[in-house]
């Protein structure tokens, strides 16, 4: 059946069965792969059975055997505790000797070498308390003793009074390894020597010996330190080396354990272990996985090989069984039902051969009853198929269907006009092949995992060749694939318009509220600093020392260069944005290098550097912005500091060229290469010194350069790698300088009493203690005003209503509220309404002093505060002489 040409069918041509060669089929195991599973299925569980009982037994076994050789190690480190016990007891009453006492060393010497042979002791050695030896019963009496007595853990008895066992080390006298264990040496109390035993390796290796081991184990003392002291095997190979490290590691968690390792020749062990009570040493005990073993892999061996021999003859006789019984009677009615599915008559005379089988002989009946049912769905089909394509025809969408090749099943009049295809060349046609590669790859991944999963895929995809943005459906089926997609290009264009016009206004009120509260925020602390800096030397009352003066003028200078700096930082992002606004005025230099210099002397004596600042001896200005001209200044500087060599030199120079003034600032330390100076302005590029000590982001070059280039100058530089750099610019000189002094000057003084009117009203509402005290302390200055203070937003409404101000100071952020909420409430009150009010806040964005203007606010106090001129903005306000 056809419709207007689109649709094209054909009669199947595959042979029976279609799951061999349907990719969407799933492919089903046959009758004698069926069976060989259900003889496993049969076999195995007797299999694992028996498995499971000689496992069991060889887990009991190694159960006993863990169990046993535990209770070994125990026993092992109980012995080595009564043998340094002895040792121990032995020391103590040698170091009770009258001959000690009385300092007696050469009776003492004699006395210790008589005990030797009876304590089974090596040596003796008294060692002072700078561990230097006084007397070694290898040698004679008299005879040279090394400085150096030995192990460092001998000398921990003069601080804790108790005796110690040292780990294996190397004797100094007999050059081989040796442990010692010492008791203190008392007089009056106070411990005066260590009496030390030595004790060669070979007395704690017959403790091993003595437990009687198996030839085949393998046990091991290991020292604190991890070290082997004594071994049943290979005792001089291995005497003072490291034992296994998951050995040392376990025994220096659990006093006592069991693990599985490899012994240091390589020999895999079942290891348990025990730490000595006494001692802190641990004594392994490991028994060769291979004993264990050894019964297990031939009862295996034998269940393996029986298991396979009874497998093979059950299988044998399935598989005769499955081929005269069931495959061969199936291959002739597969035939059958081919011929059935090809819309052929069924060969007959294979019915012949099926009358032995009654099951067979059904299936072929309902098979041929199948094949009538079938020919009277193909015409229902062939009707109900007609009615879809006249359907598909009519609908907005576009749509195709592609069958299992990935081919052009049938394609819409819509779709043919999307695709600007003639639907006729399209039917048979691979679907990728109609496309170009780069629209191919973005529908094909979504295709065919529909297809695998069997899922309806939902997306939408630009096709660029084609100029569409299409929003997809896509339906697996059983033959294949339905596709419905329709054109939303426009659509989409003007949804992307209105979201990306959304995000960016989105971006640019975050990043107003970002700066506002981070100025806020960075303000707020430097406004206590600078507050009370000034504060305290105006305080005539109590008057600082000059000491106290100068260190609080350092206060305030360097708490003002932060400020400044904190202000570069957030106008960053104005830089980059182009909206960096600079007031350029008369800038006087020597003020400005002087300050420079004091600020940078610090970090200069710190790195061992000399620095000279040199400027005109007569007063002269710049045309510049003076806090950017100074954050260029103290930038130069501190890199010249940061990258120079201990005992070089720093160099500050202000000359003056004619209308110019060329700043330039000299170093004597590592330069740059050429390659370096490329890419010297380039943000957050170290020019590899990211591993330096030196701390920067490398951005602050670029920052310099930026600044000068809207100062109207220019961040030049001439470099010698290893010798040094030198940065400099030039700045015109000020018309209106002139003069050979530089302005002096001249303090604030608070107003005589005398001089005061009467009493003014102030209100201030602040909720930061710390800025109170500021603004009280500020305010005290002025005697004539009686200040009340308020904390929110509520309190203050409620003091306002209550009681008339001269003046009210208003921060703009509050817990409750701002200060634009209190002035939107004085001007909706007409007593009220004329209330001087000024905005004093950490706040300083443009777009927030201007609503406080618009608000009514007479004028915008920033912080921190400039004591003189918030005075001269109280005094002008409140009419005081």
């Amino acid at each position: 059946m056809t419709a207007s040409g689109t649709c094209k069918t054909s009669q199947p041509s595959a042979p029976f069965p279609t799951h061999l060669t349907d990719p969407f089929h799933p492919v089903r195991w046959g009758i004698s792969t069926s069976l060989a599973w259900l003889v496993c299925a049969c076999i195995l569980p007797g299999a694992l059975l028996s498995a499971y009982f000689i496992v069991a037994d060889y887990q009991q076994q190694k159960t006993r055997a863990i169990r046993d050789v535990i209770a070994t190690a125990r026993a092992a480190a109980a012995t080595l505790d009564r043998d340094l016990a002895s040792i121990e007891s032995g020391l103590r009453v040698l170091a009770t000797a009258p001959s000690l006492a009385t300092d007696d060393l050469a009776s003492f010497h004699q006395r210790a070498k008589t005990a030797l042979p009876y304590q089974n002791i090596n040596n003796y050695v008294l060692l002072d308390e700078q561990g230097r030896q006084q007397l070694n019963t290898l040698v004679p009496w008299g005879s040279p003793l090394p400085q150096v007595g030995g192990p460092q853990q001998l000398q921990r008895i003069f601080e804790a009074d108790t005796p110690v066992l040292s780990d294996i080390f190397i004797g100094p006298v007999t050059g081989k390894p040796i442990l010692a264990m010492s008791v203190p040496v008392k007089r009056n109390g106070i411990t005066i020597y260590s009496l030390a035993a030595g004790i060669f390796p070979e007395r704690m290796a017959d403790v091993l010996t003595a437990q009687h081991f198996p030839a085949d184990w393998i046990s091991v003392i290991i020292d604190s330190n991890g070290k082997v002291v004594a071994r049943s095997r290979d005792m001089v190979r291995y005497l003072g080396k490291p034992a296994a490290p998951e050995l040392v590691r376990l025994a220096r968690e659990s006093r006592e354990g069991v693990l599985e390792t490899v012994s240091l020749e390589g020999v895999p062990l079942i290891t348990a272990f025990s730490r000595s009570h006494l001692s802190g040493w641990s004594v392994a005990v490991g028994i060769p996985r291979a004993e264990l073993t050894a019964n297990l892999k031939p009862a295996m061996a034998l269940l393996t090989i029986t298991s396979t021999l009874v497998f093979a003859a059950a299988l044998a006789i399935a598989w005769r069984l499955a081929m005269s019984r069931m495959i061969m009677p199936t291959d002739r009615l597969l035939k059958h039902m081919a011929s059935i599915a090809n819309g052929e008559d069924p060969d007959n005379s294979s019915s012949v051969s099926l009358q032995s089988s009654q099951e067979f002989a059904a299936l072929e009946q309902g098979f041929a009853d199948m094949s009538a049912r079938l020919r009277e769905r193909e015409q229902e089909r062939e009707t109900l198929l007609g009615r879809l394509v006249n359907t598909l025809e009519s609908i907005s969408d576009g749509f195709y269907l592609l069958d299992d090749q990935w081919r052009f099943a049938y394609v819409n009049h819509r779709a043919e006009t999307l695709l600007k295809r003639d639907r006729e060349t399209l039917i048979g046609e691979n679907h990728w092949s109609v496309l170009t590669k780069d629209d191919a790859v973005l529908l094909r991944s979504a295709f065919e995992r529909a297809v695998a999963l069997h899922q309806t895929a939902y997306f939408e995809a630009r096709l660029p060749s084609l100029g569409l943005w299409l929003d997809i459906h896509a339906y697996p089926t059983e033959q294949g694939l339905a596709v419905y997609f329709q054109d939303v290009r426009e659509l989409r264009s003007a949804q992307q318009a209105n979201e990306a016009q959304r995000i960016a206004e989105a971006a640019n009120k975050a990043k107003t509220e970002f700066l506002s509260r981070m100025s806020h925020e960075l303000r707020t602390p430097l406004n206590a600093v600078l507050g009370f800096s000034q504060v305290l030397k105006m305080d005539s009352t109590e008057p600082l020392s000059p000491h106290h003066r100068r260190m609080v003028e350092h206060i305030e200078s360097s708490g003002q260069h932060l400020l400044e700096m904190i202000t570069d930082v957030l106008d960053v992002s104005r830089i980059e944005a182009g909206g960096m606004q600079i007031a350029i005025t008369d800038v006087e230099i020597r003020p400005l290098i002087n300050d420079c210099q004091k600020m940078i002397a610090a970090d200069a004596n710190a790195a061992g550097l000399s620095l000279q600042a040199e400027a005109p001896n007569h007063a002269i200005s710049v045309r510049a912005d003076k806090t950017r001209l100074k954050q260029v200044l103290l930038n130069l500087l501190s890199n010249a500091v940061k990258y120079n060599r201990p005992g070089g030199q720093v160099t500050l120079l202000a000359q003056r060229h004619d209308k110019l003034v060329r700043f330039s600032i000299e170093d004597t330390g590592i330069g740059m290469s050429a390659l370096q100076v490329q890419h010297l302005f380039e943000p957050f590029n170290r020019l590899g010194r990211e591993g330096s000590q030196a701390a920067g982001s490398g951005i602050g070059l670029v920052i310099t350069k930026r600044l000068l280039e809207l100062m109207g100058s220019d961040l030049k530089l001439t470099t010698t790698e290893q010798q040094g750099s030198t940065f400099y610019f030039d700045l015109p000189i000020s018309p209106s300088s002139v003069g050979e002094h530089d302005e002096p000057v001249h303090p604030i003084h608070p107003i005589p009493q005398s001089d005061l009117n009467e009493t003014r009203k102030v209100l201030y509402v602040e909720d930061n203690a710390a800025n109170r005290e500021i603004m009280a302390a500020i305010l005290n200055l002025r005697p004539c005003i009686d200040l009340t203070l308020e904390t929110s937003t509520r309190s203050a409404l409620a003091r306002l209503e209550a009681e008339a101000f001269d003046l009210v100071l208003l921060d703009m952020h509050l817990p409750d509220g701002t200060g634009l909420d209190i002035l939107a409430w004085l001007s909706q009150h007409e007593r009220l309404r004329d209330t001087a009010v000024v905005i004093v806040s950490a706040d300083i964005t443009p777009a927030t002093i201007a609503l406080a203007a618009q608000a009514g606010a007479r004028t915008y106090l920033n912080k921190p505060l400039d004591l003189k001129h918030t005075l001269s903005v109280v005094d002008s306000l409140l009419h005081i002489a």
